[in-house]
């Protein structure tokens, strides 16, 4: 079957056939760059592949994904440099934020299989690796939620919420303050963006800004952090209230608590 026809089937009527698996997968691995072929078609096969993906992480290999992720990244850039006026049917711009959303998802898969190897294999190099991708999956997925953030809020939100999720896993298993900045970054826009339409997100996301602040507080002593601690917090605990199925009551304690010891902190701090 000729390869776009199939792809834009798949796209179009969400029906996969096992044949149909087999191709896909036999066509990433035969063509190592798509410099040659249309934009509309390599939206096509890696919104594809980013189905396949997000079933079976595990369904191409780690080359395959890795090839993947450059085909979206590339014609992510191809799409910004292209005249509107050459896909009049098409919205640029939104196949740009997608492109970069199936990179993102293509790095995180790759992602986790460095990290179960990692697991039996704690070099330096392994660890660097399972870094490298990490980096790839947060870049990709914020430039999806800063590209879509002013036409589409939801989408947006959302993206920052998976780079949140990036930013917070990547925090714990460095310890590297850079990554919890983004962590609070991340979760900040994902709050503020949705805080017009999905109330019960934001404030779910107003409370991961403010961990991520206090994580970052006690790791660098930053007073801003620590202020900035209390201010989302505080944002917290005034709206949750109106979730009592949403939060537990340990989960609202410990942000007490941590309010306690951010002011307490910065008091000390002050007296000094």
């Amino acid at each position: 079957m000729d390869i776009a026809f199939l792809v834009r089937r798949i796209t179009v009527e969400k029906i996969v056939h096992e044949e149909d698996k087999k191709e896909i997968r036999d066509f990433v691995a035969s063509h190592e760059t798509l410099e040659d072929k249309d934009i509309l078609f390599i939206y096509r096969l890696t919104k594809t592949a980013n189905y396949f993906v997000e079933r079976n992480p595990r369904f191409f290999e780690e080359s395959l994904l890795e090839r993947l992720f450059l085909y979206s990244v590339s014609v992510a850039g191809r799409a910004k440099g292209t005249d509107s006026a050459e896909y009049p049917k098409h919205n640029l711009s939104q196949l740009e934020y997608h492109l970069n959303s199936f990179a993102g998802n293509f790095a995180k898969a790759k992602f986790f299989m460095i990290k179960s190897k990692t697991a039996s294999n704690h070099s330096s190099d392994a660890f660097s690796k399972m870094v490298y991708w990490g980096e790839r999956w947060y870049s990709q997925k914020y430039a999806a939620a800063q590209k879509s953030e002013h036409t589409d809020k939801k989408y947006s939100s959302c993206a920052y919420a998976f780079a949140t999720d990036v930013a917070m896993q990547m925090y714990k298993l460095t310890k590297d303050q850079a990554w919890g900045k983004r962590w609070f970054k991340s979760s900040l826009k994902s709050a503020e963006l949705s805080k017009d339409f999905d109330p019960r997100h934001s404030t779910l996301y107003y409370r991961l800004a403010a961990y991520a602040a206090s994580s970052v507080y006690k790791l660098t002593k930053d007073k801003k952090y620590a202020k900035l601690g209390l201010k989302y917090y505080g944002k917290f605990l005034d709206s949750v209230d109106l979730y009592p199925e949403l939060f537990k009551l340990s989960t609202i304690r410990i942000a007490q608590s941590e309010i306690r010891y951010l002011k307490q902190s910065i008091q000390r701090q002050e007296w000094r």
